[in-house]
């Protein structure tokens, strides 16, 4: 039963890390907030190690890289929103490709693809630092 109590205990470390990520952006506090959004997909990849056949977990970690690359694109550092969105991505292709028929799974993959493109787009086009 402590196993399982410790899960729930990161799950529940998790979830407030995100809220308090969410809060932070809110406030405009992007250094905040991603310090919040770091450590919960830290905690996040180790219950996904641990567990690596949870698609649940594995797609947890594939949104949080996505908040991680936004806040590093909208901060101006190109280069480490493109490896959060790329990493997103790959996890994101590997579950919809495990089950193809599962239409939320086949979204994440394209929202990944609409990310990237779009972060392109902008140093291209002189939008981003």
């Amino acid at each position: 039963m402590e196993a399982a109590d410790d899960i729930v205990s990161h799950h529940d470390r998790i979830a407030a890390l995100d809220e308090q990520g969410d809060a932070l952006l809110t406030e405009g506090d992007r250094a905040g907030a991603l310090k919040a959004y770091e450590e919960s997909l830290a905690l996040t990849r180790r219950l996904a190690a641990d567990d690596p056949d949870n698609g649940d977990l594995a797609r947890d970690v594939s949104v949080s890289l996505e908040r991680i690359g936004d806040i590093r694109f909208a901060g101006g550092d190109r280069a480490g929103a493109l490896r959060a969105y790329e990493e997103s991505l790959e996890i994101a292709r590997r579950l919809a490709a495990d089950d193809p028929g599962d239409a939320r799974l086949a979204r994440d993959a394209s929202v990944g693809l609409d990310r990237i493109g779009n972060a392109y787009a902008a140093v291209a086009t002189g939008r981003a630092r």
